[in-house]
């Protein structure tokens, strides 16, 4: 019964980290678009739509993560 606990235990570890890991990049990712969106010339609409829309693809990918996150958080509390 300690071995299944002690998987478990290292199961939800490892979730953990790779939840880490994966917000982590797309935080990266995010930056990379806002840099890059923030150099775009106020009259190119259309380059600014297009990054616009891809960060808000981004926002969208990072809540969930986040939700997940926590859901992780609380499981490994519980």
């Amino acid at each position: 019964m300690e071995e299944l606990d002690r998987s478990n235990q290292q199961h939800h570890a490892n979730l953990y980290k790779e939840q880490i890991r994966v917000f982590t990049k797309q935080l990266e990712e995010g930056k990379e678009l806002v840099k890059t969106c923030e150099s775009i010339p106020i009259w190119n609409k259309n380059k600014k739509r297009k990054y616009t829309k891809t960060l808000t693809e981004v926002d969208s990918s990072l809540r969930a993560n986040l939700v997940v996150g926590f859901e992780v958080i609380n499981v490994r509390l519980a």
